[in-house]
């Protein structure tokens, strides 16, 4: 609209022309925004893989100076396998700057945390160090071969809450008093028995999953202690057996698929 002063045309928006313009700025910024929250999830899960390499490979390289035996933390390859402590730290981390290295958690909703990397875990020494490297900090990353033992009731060989049935036949399984996550693992590796691969149906290593990052599920802030993550969330990042990368639901035992 214009308006005569002075000799002078004058310009200015109509209320209406105001409303339309605000509208148009309203949808930009509603299609902006998500996908810039995209993009920096993008950005952090890049960076999260890089991590989860980085440890894949410096396993790799343990393992081959150790006898072919896991390390019993991943923060025991600091600094001697993996030079910075930041690549123990996913950047979607939700856990709060200031929390305790004890109370640190390697998944929102708390579960297995007896195997965390953590202050406070220990292992049975059947290699190396019997406790997690406090120089590294806290770290983000679900590793699932330390050597911290098993709850007492893992020990029972025909059924465990990790799902392994083991048939009470099979020689050469260890006492129960020293199983560890990382024996266990081995087992469910080389001889299935999960009830998704019979016992006696390996798996393949390029398919099992050895470090995880739970931090990249959809919705995981909705998830706690009291509330935790369901077997089919997704996805979860995970470093193999072998050191390559795939991804999973939960319960990586429905199958993992590349990116």
């Amino acid at each position: 609209m214009k308006n005569k002063s002075f000799g002078r045309t004058v310009g200015f928006f109509t209320i209406i022309e105001l409303l339309v313009v605000i509208a148009i700025m309203g949808i930009l910024m509603a299609l902006f925004f998500p996908a810039l929250s995209r993009a920096r999830e993008m950005g952090k899960r890049t960076a999260c893989i890089s991590n989860l390499r980085q440890i894949g490979t410096a396993m790799q390289l343990y393992k081959t100076d150790n006898n072919m035996n896991p390390v019993p933390f991943i923060s025991l390859l600091f600094p001697e396998y993996i030079s910075s402590n930041k690549v123990f730290r996913c950047p979607s981390d939700l856990n709060p700057e200031g929390t305790a290295p004890a109370a640190w958690l390697a998944r929102i909703d708390n579960l297995h945390n007896d195997a965390y990397d953590r202050t406070g875990s220990v292992g049975i020494a059947a290699n190396g160090s019997r406790t997690p490297n406090t120089a590294v900090g806290n770290v983000s990353y679900y590793y699932e071969m330390s050597d911290v033992l098993c709850p007492p009731s893992w020990g029972v060989f025909t059924y465990t809450p990790s799902g392994l049935q083991v048939p009470q036949s099979v020689s050469g399984l260890p006492a129960p008093a020293d199983t560890t996550y990382a024996i266990w693992k081995e087992i469910q590796l080389n001889h299935g028995g999960d009830g998704k691969n019979p016992w006696g149906t390996p798996y393949s290593v390029s398919a099992f999953p050895v470090v995880r990052c739970f931090w990249h599920i959809k919705h995981v802030k909705n998830y706690s202690p009291s509330t935790p993550i369901p077997n089919t969330a997704e996805p979860v990042i995970n470093i193999t057996y072998a050191g390559n990368y795939v991804l999973s639901k939960v319960y990586w035992e429905d199958g993992v698929w590349n990116p």
